[in-house]
């Protein structure tokens, strides 16, 4: 069988088309891209056009002091990263102070005294880039070391991680980061069942350890612990991410991480190209669409956990004792920012 995809021509040009069409061709103001049996075996395709992507996006969270005393607490707020630039027009009510913690995400710190309630919403515009914004990548020997390390739910140390690591990487290791983080990732995507009955209100995360003896129990949680642990157990560094992704298929790339369903997916560094996105739960919940060479403008990121697997939660997780709202708003737009 054959299949032809066509799109107008303001779509622009293609940035990124796997697997490669067998033809491309243009007429009538349409661009055809043409694919024959033997490219789609594989797998599905996945097209991307430009080179940026624009969201505004509306955030609520809903902070409470039950301690006796004042606190002085924090929310996490989208950052720049190598991939996005984020601006705020409104944060309300005013924070005390903004902080950067080491993996860069930025701390909104608030005052509440003994028995307050305070929502605060954050609203704001992103700008999503195919290409890294990094010229010179750069990691601190510091950070490096934290990146390998293991955490509560990423026990890189644990034998049978270490063990299942030999057999994925075979007797003859390979030297190169890229290949190592390579088979690390298809042995992810390819152990790993996705779960939809998992998704109820109060889903556990299992961590890389017990998704490993439980291969068929899998959301986008443990797709990505799993991931980081073997990587980090390769001497790789790599860390996760949670945030808001654009899903117009919920069944074929599913949304899975709290009651505003957001996503989780990790990133590796490398020493050339800096930090570098992959999805390893939408490639197999698509049949095989490469989320590997290059991830699409969909995945907006909203908080970095790298030095720690728990902290900081995203903007979504924050709510009262027993409410249930709707705490994450995000469109597309035009309206452009520099």
């Amino acid at each position: 069988y054959n299949l032809t995809i066509s799109v107008p021509l303001n779509f622009g040009e293609p940035t990124l088309i796997s697997p490669q069409p067998k033809s491309q061709t243009v007429t009538q103001g349409r661009m055809f891209f043409t694919f024959d049996k033997s490219s789609l075996e594989g797998s599905g395709v996945s097209a991307s056009f430009g080179t940026i992507q624009l969201f505004d996006f509306d955030l609520s969270y809903h902070l409470e002091n039950n301690n006796l005393v004042p606190i002085l607490t924090n929310i996490a707020l989208p950052p720049d990263t190598a991939y996005q630039d984020v601006i705020f027009q409104r944060i309300e009510p005013k924070p005390v102070n903004v902080t950067v913690d080491s993996d860069g995400n930025y701390l909104a710190w608030y005052r509440l005294s003994r028995g307050q309630k305070t929502d605060v919403s954050v609203i704001g515009s992103a700008k999503l880039y195919t290409k890294s914004k990094i010229r010179e990548p750069f990691l601190d020997p510091n950070l490096r070391n934290k990146y390998t390390q293991t955490d509560k739910y990423w026990d890189t140390t644990h034998p049978q991680i270490t063990q299942k690591l030999e057999e994925i990487l075979g007797d003859s290791a390979p030297e190169s980061t890229q290949e190592r983080i390579r088979l690390i990732y298809k042995y992810v995507v390819n152990s790993l069942k996705y779960d939809s009955s998992r998704l109820t209100d109060n889903i556990d995360r299992l961590g890389a350890l017990t998704t490993l003896n439980n291969p068929d129990s899998a959301v986008c949680m443990e797709f990505t612990d799993l991931f980081i642990t073997l990587a980090r157990a390769a001497l790789i560094p790599a860390r996760e991410l949670n945030g808001f992704a654009y899903s117009a298929n919920p069944k074929l790339r599913p949304l899975s991480l709290s009651k505003d369903v957001l996503h989780a997916w990790p990133e590796y560094w490398d020493d050339q190209k800096g930090w570098i996105m992959v999805d390893p739960t939408w490639e197999n919940t698509t049949g095989g669409v490469d989320y590997f060479n290059k991830l699409d403008l969909n995945h907006f990121t909203f908080v970095t956990k790298g030095v720690s697997s728990t902290q900081p939660v995203p903007a979504g997780s924050y709510k009262y004792i027993g409410q249930d709202s709707h705490d994450v708003k995000v469109t597309l737009t035009d309206a452009d920012f520099l």
